[in-house]
């Protein structure tokens, strides 16, 4: 008789924060730890257990721990793992591996390095600035840019600046300014 599965699949691989800290001196402090959904990156991506305090409960699956976050190589500091310990997701990295995972993580100034400059302003379509330039008596109307501001992020805005040509070609919708005069720079 074949097995029916109800529900929803876990794609979860490894084991529970709790089972591995449970076994460790110190509940971990000092480890790392890699969570199996990250490794599809290229760049590194781990934990490293700073305090962990267990609840003693009788599956072990809650607790609070203090962990030192790295993702995709970039540190993000002290970090509360506590919402995510339960997930059966954990593989502890072996002491003689240790050293790989901590030569990939990349220093503050090489992430400062990375960060992407982006303008303030854009210019509109031809079309729609032309309609905006009329109801509002402005030769030439600039839209603000918003963008996502999460911590993965590695952009910043630079102040005044306005959208060139190279940026508009990179667009994914490059066929909206085809006809734009860009003497604004």
């Amino acid at each position: 008789m074949p097995y029916i599965y109800i529900g929803k699949r876990n794609f979860f691989l490894g084991k529970r924060l709790w089972e591995i800290a449970g076994n460790l001196k110190n509940f971990g402090e000092g480890r790392i730890l890699v969570r199996s959904a990250f490794e599809r990156y290229p760049e590194v991506s781990y934990v490293k257990i700073i305090r962990a305090e267990p609840l003693m409960d009788e599956e072990n699956l809650f607790g609070r721990v203090l962990v030192e976050k790295v993702f995709r190589g970039k540190s993000f500091g002290e970090f509360d793992l506590s919402k995510t310990a339960y997930k059966n997701d954990f593989k502890l990295i072996p002491k003689d591996e240790e050293e790989f995972y901590l030569s990939r993580t990349m220093k503050a100034e090489d992430v400062e390095k990375l960060k992407k400059p982006l303008p303030e302003f854009i210019q509109f379509p031809p079309l729609l600035r032309e309609m905006i330039s009329k109801q509002e008596k402005n030769p030439n109307p600039l839209l603000r840019a918003v963008y996502n501001c999460s911590p993965n992020n590695t952009v910043h805005v630079e102040p005044g600046k306005i959208c060139n040509n190279k940026q508009i070609e990179n667009a994914k919708a490059s066929h909206l300014y085809e006809n734009l005069n860009h003497n604004l720079q």
